[in-house]
């Protein structure tokens, strides 16, 4: 990086805060007001305790996107030292099983040598169960699936040892995967959390295992086999957290509701989070929603937060980048206010 690079790195991060105040006070982008219902960040942002977890996610090396030509690993490991600039404590990886399944020894080196810089970075290691893309146009019945899935956890958490893994992620992500979705019954997915837990433990005794809801899909609905799910998180003995993704204020406000109708004495995690899905990003509006998010998540007692679309950090086009050249660039030189106002936080 450039002189000029790194002086002006260093003059977006100490004229943010200023930036952040002005947009609170003085009003924000106005086309972008009527999709943001988070409230303005207070002024002065709460101090995270101690205990608090600062993740991000790796979005090269989650689900296949590892498998595509472009995403070498100079390219993961450009994203990487991106996400440790912004002071995480842990790095979490969707891994995909895919390149396990084909037996692909190329990528599967590329992971683990992703993975081992990662740990040699002093960080923590979060994976989160992302299937195999296979399954989306070869569903399976759930009796198959779930076969599967122990499979892959006991594969990963083996090879990997984590400090933390979601095992499922968003009961209802999985459901085009599966041939009979109708079987799966609350019964049966906290069935196969135990199993799932179980077989992390017996690998890696010491990583915390738990799982995702999502945050604003349902969970609130009487009787239904999501609310079933996520109530029973909260008493399980096979999750060591329980675990919300919000990706909108409404998502946050419903997950709140439901854990004052549901108390749980676990620790309460947002594996995944954004403000507003990419599609209506802003450059204005998500840096102070980013910090509402972080300052309602401490006034709920809450201890870990990860957001989601990282690759925005950088700039809001990379997902449409397939340069290995020019994305090593961007990760390098660029840097959105979404990742200044993140970096703020995590240094709290």
């Amino acid at each position: 990086m450039s002189i000029e690079q790194e002086f002006n790195k260093a003059l977006e991060f100490f004229t943010y805060p200023i930036y952040s105040i002005f947009n609170t006070i003085f009003g924000q982008n106005q086309g972008y007001q009527n999709k943001s219902l988070w409230p303005a960040p207070p002024v002065v942002l709460p101090v995270a305790p101690i205990y608090f977890i600062f993740s991000a996610q790796h979005s090269r090396a989650s689900y296949d996107n590892i498998m595509q030509s472009y995403n070498t690993l100079e390219v993961l490991n450009a994203e990487l030292q991106m996400l440790l600039d912004t002071n995480p404590s842990t790095i979490r990886i969707d891994i995909g099983f895919d390149a396990f399944a084909q037996n692909n020894i190329t990528i599967i080196s590329t992971l683990d040598s992703l993975i081992t810089s990662i740990k040699n970075a002093g960080k923590k290691l979060c994976i989160a169960d992302a299937s195999e893309e296979y399954f989306r146009s070869n569903p399976q019945t759930w009796s198959v699936f779930q076969t599967y899935w122990i499979n892959r956890v006991n594969v990963l958490s083996a090879r990997y040892m984590p400090d933390y893994y979601v095992t499922i992620k968003e009961p209802g992500w999985y459901e085009p995967m599966i041939s009979d979705p109708t079987s799966i019954t609350a019964v049966s997915m906290l069935s196969l959390q135990q199993q799932l837990y179980q077989t992390v433990k017996m690998n890696a005794p010491n990583c915390l295992v738990g799982m995702a809801m999502e945050g604003g899909g349902g969970i609130l609905q009487s009787d239904s086999v999501l609310q079933g799910i996520s109530i029973g998180q909260m008493t399980s003995l096979y999750c060591d957290f329980a675990g919300f993704d919000i990706y909108s204020y409404n998502d946050f406000t419903q997950m709140q509701q439901f854990i004052q109708l549901y108390p749980t004495t676990k620790p309460i995690w947002f594996p995944e989070f954004w403000p507003q899905y990419t599609e209506i990003s802003s450059p204005i509006q998500d840096p102070l929603d980013i910090q509402s998010f972080y300052s309602l998540s401490v006034d709920i007692n809450a201890s870990m937060i990860s957001p989601f679309f990282t690759d925005d950090f950088v700039d809001y086009n990379m997902q449409n980048i397939t340069d290995s050249t020019t994305l090593i660039s961007n990760y390098q030189t660029l840097r959105n206010p979404t990742f200044m106002s993140y970096q703020q936080v995590t240094r709290l």
